[in-house]
C-alpha cells in the first residue's frame, strides 16, 4: 500500500514534466486538492479492475437469467443489485482513491513535536499514545500515528546523551 506520495516515490518515475506533457494525464493519475498531480497507487488500479470484471460476470449472469426459463424474479434482482453493487464500489474506488492517505498526510503535516510529546506524556504506553494521538486527530491513520510516536522516541533518545553530557 502505498501513501500519498509524490509520483516519483510511488513508481520511479520522475515527476517533472516537460511542456508537451504538462497538459496531459497518464492512466491512473489524479489531480490533488492543491491542482498537484499524483499517480494511483497499483492497488488501487488492480482493485478497480478486479471489481469491474466481477460486476461484467455479475451482468453475464443477469442477461442469462432473463433468458431462462426456470429464474425466478428474486434471481432477477439478486443478480442485478449485485452488479450494481459491484460497479459502484470500483467507482467509489477509482474516484476516492487515496483521499483518507492525503488527509492523514496533511494532519501529520501540522502536527508539532510539542503536541506528540504531550501526548505521549499523558498516555500510560505506546499503544494509548497512538490512540489519544488519532483521537485528538480524526482522520490520522493508524500507521501515521505509530510513526509521529516513533519519531517522537527516536527524538527524546537523541536529546538525553546531551542533556545528561
Amino acid at each position: 500500500m502505498t501513501s500519498g506520495g509524490s509520483a516519483e516515490h510511488s513508481f520511479g518515475h520522475s515527476s517533472a514534466q516537460s511542456p508537451d506533457t504538462a497538459g496531459q494525464r497518464h492512466v491512473g493519475e489524479v489531480a490533488t486538492e492543491t491542482g498537484a498531480r499524483r499517480r494511483r497507487s497499483g492497488q488501487t488500479i488492480a482493485y478497480t479492475v478486479t471489481t469491474l470484471a466481477g460486476g461484467i460476470g455479475a451482468l453475464v449472469v443477469l442477461g442469462g437469467t432473463v433468458f431462462s426459463e426456470d429464474a425466478s424474479v428474486v434471481d432477477f434482482l439478486l443478480w442485478g443489485a449485485l452488479a450494481a453493487l459491484l460497479f459502484a464500489s470500483a467507482a467509489h474506488q477509482w474516484w476516492f482513491a487515496g483521499a483518507a492517505e492525503d488527509r492523514s498526510q496533511r494532519i501529520v503535516a501540522c502536527t508539532s513535536s510539542a503536541e506528540v510529546e504531550a501526548t505521549a506524556q499523558q498516555a500510560v504506553g505506546e499503544v494509548d499514545t497512538v490512540r489519544r494521538l488519532r483521537v485528538a486527530h480524526p482522520g490520522l491513520g493508524l500507521r501515521d500515528a505509530y510513526e509521529l510516536m516513533q519519531a517522537h522516541k527516536r527524538e527524546d533518545k537523541q536529546e538525553q546523551p546531551r542533556d545528561n553530557a
